[in-house]
């Protein structure tokens, strides 16, 4: 059972950018397949990972919007043999990786290069702690911590 503060599992994310656009943080399901999640935690990680809300998705587009992008949503789930849902995980999380790249981090602090990232993967799966990886940084541990969250999404996408 995860803990407060622990790093999630490339199942549990797998889980959760397949899942949560369809059931939400709610879903009486979770507590099977991510237990000691909560469900502010599981938002946290699927605003990261880029998973749509069902409620937000629409707002300011039109009918035919929405179906242009079903389209396409179908047409790239069709030719990677991945869900639709998954499709439009990635198109966020490759959004928001361009976007920091880019310097649009909406104050989210800096942005590690791809080479940092894996560095810091290496560091932390080799049992460095948190507060060793910070101190040797010279940032926070929620720093740190936000660091590895991010870097395994974008690991486990294929963007790093």
């Amino acid at each position: 059972m995860a803990r407060p503060g622990d790093p999630w599992t490339r199942a549990e994310l797998d889980a959760l950018r397949r899942l949560y656009p369809s059931h939400g943080c709610r879903w009486e399901g979770w507590g099977r397949l991510l237990p000691g999640r909560t469900p502010d935690a599981m938002v946290a990680m699927a605003h990261k990972l880029g998973c749509p809300r069902r409620r937000d998705a629409l707002r300011g587009f039109s009918r035919a919007d929405a179906a242009c992008a079903a389209r396409h949503l179908r047409a790239m789930a069709e030719e990677t043999g991945h869900t639709t849902s998954q499709c439009a995980a990635l198109v966020g999380v490759a959004l928001a990786a361009a976007n920091e790249r880019d310097g649009n981090r909406a104050g989210r602090g800096r942005a590690l290069s791809d080479d940092e990232e894996r560095e810091l993967l290496a560091e932390w799966r080799a049992g460095a702690t948190k507060a060793q990886v910070a101190r040797s940084r010279g940032v926070s541990e929620r720093t740190v911590q936000r660091w590895i969250y991010d870097a395994m999404a974008r690991e486990a996408w294929g963007l790093i």
